[in-house]
């Protein structure tokens, strides 16, 4: 079949307008071309450009970057999507998709390149790598640098890293310095804070248990070790209810003190009233 100035040849279908220009084009072996009737180690090529590049669908405007869609750069947009007022809100704009289940992981579906040599990727089970970042069976989202330096990561466990891309076991793992105006930390249990040494009936230890504590442990009760905090940090929740509940028992200590310092001071008055009556019993 043809059109206007195509003669019959190697397509089943060639349309061409009256200048000659070529505008569609179906091969005998299946193969499809808008503006072009020789695509070229694909199966649907738009565009004149001929290059050893393979794909299912190649798009020339310029000169081909990629072996899958292949559009150069253009101040007006190679590909353009345009969605009318009547799109379903829930349709796919652009899909890929992947149905081999034995190669998920390893599956680049989509990828964007620059000269300078970044990337972006998105893999066949969803994941989304930045540069020298490689696709894993725990990471949805892995960014990193060109030097390899890590930016940020998503884990499908759901935790999240910057910084690092092996967080800790907590939802957030920052490897670095934390700037903010203000933080909020909210303990479970209970009870989850320490009034409760004020209730009446609750026994305040003795300055000379503490004393002993503290000769034997080098540390205050409830308190981690120098060696644990090196080791593993702490909990900033635990730690400020530790050093809260020392802090209230130690006023507790301080007012028992202040009364026997006050009932000391009266010693004097007593002594002098007493030897004073003796005196006049003389």
């Amino acid at each position: 079949m043809t059109w206007n100035s195509a003669t019959a040849g190697a397509g089943l279908i060639d349309c061409r307008n009256d200048a000659g220009d070529k505008l569609f084009y179906v091969g005998k072996d299946g193969r499809m071309g808008m503006q072009t009737i020789s695509p070229v180690n694909c199966t649907f090529q738009v565009g004149y450009r001929q290059d050893n590049w393979s794909g299912k669908v190649k798009i020339h405007v310029d000169d081909p970057h990629d072996n899958l869609l292949t559009p150069a750069i253009h101040t007006d947009g190679a590909i353009r999507i345009i969605r009318s007022q009547n799109v379903n809100e829930f349709a796919n704009w652009v899909m890929i998709e992947d149905t081999d289940v034995n190669s998920i992981l390893g599956t680049r579906c989509y990828s964007i390149t620059n000269a300078g040599g970044g990337n972006f990727n998105i893999w066949g089970d969803g994941q989304l790598t930045w540069n020298n970042a490689s696709p894993s069976r725990q990471s949805m989202i892995d960014c990193q640098d060109l030097a390899g330096n890590k930016l940020f990561y998503v884990g499908k466990d759901g935790k999240v890293g910057i910084g690092t891309n092996t967080p800790l076991d907590a939802k957030l793992t920052v490897d670095g310095t934390i700037c903010m105006k203000e933080g909020w930390v909210r303990l479970s249990g209970a009870p989850c804070w320490t009034d409760y040494v004020f209730e009446q009936g609750y026994i305040v230890p003795s300055l000379d248990s503490v004393e002993q504590y503290v000769r034997t442990h080098k540390h205050l009760p409830e308190v981690p070790t120098a060696k644990e905090v090196e080791a593993n940090g702490f909990m900033i929740g635990e730690t400020q209810r530790a050093m809260l509940k020392n802090m209230e028992e130690m006023y507790l200590q301080m007012i028992e003190l202040n009364k026997r310092v006050k009932t000391l001071e009266l010693v004097p008055f007593l002594v002098e009233n007493i030897v004073g009556h003796m005196w006049d019993c003389l």
